[in-house]
């Protein structure tokens, strides 16, 4: 231990990985997602206009390559009839709701996906709540194909993953699960040395073992800030 501590390859480690934390940490994007969806509710047998709120999208440079699904099951789509692309980060998307859903709940949530060249594939689960008028399953799996989504894009490239509610704040987990880690290791090797110190009564591992403890409350401090922020 003594050996180690003197040693300076470790610590200049260190220093470079706290450059990489904190570099990484702010600079690399959010991928690309949804924000909002409007409006949120809808009726069987009417044509439905969505426009679609989208987080680092690319939505008028990606052009036609632009498409988009409502998807009640796993194999239960609508494709979208028109899709426009108004701005970058806002488009709409026009659907045509059949008369009838292939399920016996009076309303249903519908997930939206958007596709394209340049952003990928992005989802916004529960986008929408279609209400039917009447309660036909039997009749609404007949209108309701069963359909695929293929070919879908990739976003290529480096990203945070996109969450909603967390948005920009999911890069807390990028500080509060290393600190919380670096805890639990950082607790253990104290415990050893506790453990050490009762068996020999070395006075250096006493020393060590409070160093550790104290080195290891001060990261699950900082762990409960980043996790309520």
């Amino acid at each position: 231990m003594e050996k180690l501590i003197h040693q300076v390859w470790w610590k200049a480690l260190g220093v470079l990985l706290l450059i990489y934390v904190f570099t990484a940490g702010m600079l690399i994007p959010l991928k690309p997602g949804i924000l909002t969806v409007t409006p949120g509710a809808g009726r069987t047998g009417t044509s439905v206009t969505l426009q679609i709120e989208g987080y680092n999208t690319h939505f008028k440079t990606a052009g036609d390559s632009m498409r988009c699904w409502l998807k009640l099951e796993e194999d239960k789509v609508i494709v979208a009839q028109q899709v426009v692309s108004q701005e970058e980060h806002l488009a709409t998307a026009t659907f045509l709701i059949p008369d009838y859903l292939p399920a016996s709940d009076k309303a249903c949530a519908m997930s939206i996906i958007v596709d394209n060249a340049v952003d990928g594939a992005i989802v916004r689960p529960s986008a929408i709540i279609i209400t039917q008028d009447s309660i036909d399953p039997d009749m609404g799996r007949q209108v309701w194909k069963d359909a695929s989504i293929d070919d879908l894009h990739r976003y290529d490239g480096m990203t945070f993953p996109f969450r909603n509610i967390l948005y920009e704040s999911i890069r807390n987990t990028y500080y509060h699960v290393s600190l919380w880690l670096a805890m639990m290791i950082i607790f253990i090797a104290a415990m050893v040395f506790s453990v050490r110190y009762l068996r020999n009564m070395y006075a250096p591992y006493d020393y060590w073992a409070k160093a550790l403890t104290q080195v290891g409350l001060l990261l699950g401090i900082l762990g409960l800030v980043t996790g309520a922020i």
